[in-house]
């Protein structure tokens, strides 16, 4: 069942309308996880197993570690406060069989994601191993089909169960409550990564109808279906039909099919996740923000904390601070301290972000390999950590040019080039993205540069990026999707200028106008979406990963 989809639309307003009945007030939870599960169903039931596997394990882990921990602090009450060899002695004990539990449970939540997603990808990797050492071996590939939501709910549970570990939430009693923090079926296809203790009491409250619950959520997912049906669809066939077979276009063609992607990605994920938050919001529940104008960011860093942020935020707690603090990642800061360059200001720096670089470079590994598992995406995690790495290295560096050149006093336009400079750090990014192969990528990116021939370009190759559509067609493609781009970005430089909402500013106004707009919004996004008989709707982009 699609997001963008009439079924979904009449689902969610039935899942909504026994949601606020009276008689199921106090079973609200429940609505929402038969709906879930029902919703599941739709991409197959065989399926439902793994998100049933994941959810036993993750609710008898749970159980266990939160046991662990009210026996420690029960035993610990017993003992004679001032005897701290004891207490710590009990710490250890305690905290060696939880860790023992933590690590049993993310090898089986985890090994259920590794299997599926990277067996194959292994398997590649050895024969290809094989073939360069010329040992006579292969391994045959597993078919397999990846379940949906599997990366989404797996990094879920593994930060609900270190939550539980660490003491910051106690563990679910009811089982069904567990499921349904796993399988709530706004956030099943691509997220956000929720966290148990933002996520869970939304899940399991009470909550009262509300007008201005529907009305927003209305607003947000009329949004969503605007940046998904009238620009992400329109823009996929320019982008497909280039790079299927980009050797036979100029190089300009690769160069413009990676900033049209850049246009589709965004709209497309987030899209679907307005989508998503304004079906939640309709029952006053609060999803994870996941997007805040990434392509305005000054720097890759900055663009990471604004693209995919609940992915970031999971890395962040999860893999880079234990990482960054730990005892290894310590003696690296020590020893740097201690060499021949520890006393010079650069060494200084350098014993303070060389940690985090290494931790960066590890998390952004991870990162491309969460995107997919090919060489290409292996290579994207590494161009974002190199460049991370870089600024983080080269952070005195930089400060000093921009004293040297009292960028202060220049703040707008300075501003304005780093938000570009990111751009271009980041579409260069989405070349492993959109090239069928981490050796196509580079051929892109040279071709780019190499083959540049705008002329040619624009005389013999772009009628045809839409496929087989009329001249007049065409023509209203590149129209509407260029003044939808336009428009997109006129919306977000006033929430980056203002910090507000364009919903808040509009809420202000008249309530006939809020409605006016929105029913604007729905007769343009029937007249100019793509959708209806003989239209393909294309998945969400982020539901492969």
């Amino acid at each position: 069942m699609s997001y963008v989809s009439i079924s979904f639309c009449v689902f969610l307003a039935l899942t909504v309308i026994a949601y606020y009945l009276p008689i199921l007030r106090k079973l609200q939870w429940l609505v929402l996880l038969i709906a879930s599960l029902i919703f599941y169903a739709f991409t197959g039931i065989p399926f439902m197993v793994f998100i049933l596997a994941a959810t036993v394990v993750t609710y008898l882990g749970a159980l266990s570690l939160d046991g662990l921990l009210q026996s420690r602090d029960l035993e610990k009450s017993k003992l004679d406060k001032t005897d701290r060899e004891a207490k710590k002695s009990l710490n250890r004990k305690y905290e060696g069989l939880g860790r023992g539990v933590l690590i049993l449970c993310l090898i089986i939540v985890f090994g259920i994601l590794v299997f599926m997603k990277y067996a194959n990808f292994t398997i590649n990797m050895l024969n290809a191993l094989f073939s360069f050492a010329h040992v006579n071996a292969a391994l045959s590939p597993i078919y397999m089909v990846l379940p949906l939501g599997l990366s989404f709910y797996t990094f879920q549970a593994g930060g609900y169960l270190i939550d539980v570990y660490h003491g910051k939430v106690r563990a679910e009693r009811n089982f069904l409550k567990t499921l349904l923090f796993l399988c709530f079926f706004p956030q099943i296809v691509q997220g956000p990564i929720s966290s148990f203790e933002q996520l869970h009491p939304q899940l399991t409250g009470s909550h009262k109808f509300d007008y201005m619950n529907i009305k927003y959520g209305l607003e947000l997912m009329l949004w969503g279906f605007f940046k998904k049906s009238v620009i992400a669809d329109r823009a996929a066939p320019i982008v497909s039909n280039i790079t299927a077979d980009y050797l036979s276009f100029s190089g300009t063609a690769s160069l413009f099919a990676v900033l049209v992607y850049a246009l589709q990605l965004y709209a497309d994920f987030s899209g679907g996740i307005d989508i998503i938050r304004g079906a939640a919001r309709m029952m006053d529940i609060d999803m994870a923000e996941n997007f805040r104008r990434p392509y305005f960011s000054t720097s890759i860093n900055d663009y990471w904390t604004r693209w995919h942020i609940s992915l970031g935020n999971w890395m962040k707690n999860y893999i880079f601070y234990p990482l960054a603090v730990s005892k290894g990642f310590d003696r690296i800061r020590k020893g740097i301290k201690n060499s021949a360059i520890g006393n010079t200001a650069y060494g200084k720096h350098l014993s303070n972000v060389m940690p985090g670089c290494v931790a960066t470079m590890i998390v952004f590994l991870l990162i491309g390999l969460w995107h997919g598992a090919e060489l290409k995406y292996v290579g994207f995690g590494l161009y974002n950590g190199i460049i991370i790495m870089i600024s983080m290295l080269l952070t005195p560096v930089f400060e000093g040019m921009n004293k040297a050149l009292k960028t202060a006093s220049w703040k707008v336009p300075f501003r304005i080039f780093q938000s570009l400079r990111t751009f271009v750090l980041v579409a260069i990014g989405y070349v492993f993205d959109i090239a069928p192969s981490l050796s196509g990528a580079f051929n892109m990116m040279v071709r780019s540069v190499a083959d540049f021939r705008l002329s040619y370009f624009a005389q013999n190759e772009l009628p045809f990026l839409f496929g087989e559509v009329s001249a007049e067609q065409m023509q209203l493609n590149y129209i509407i999707l260029i003044a939808a781009a336009l428009f997109l970005f006129a919306v977000s430089l006033v929430q980056e200028i203002s910090g507000r909402e364009i919903r808040d500013i509009l809420n202000e106004r008249h309530a006939a106008l809020q409605w006016a707009v929105l029913f604007a919004g729905a007769i343009l996004l029937l007249t100019y979406g793509i959708y209806g008989p003989g239209y393909d709707v294309q998945g969400f982009v982020y539901m492969q990963f």
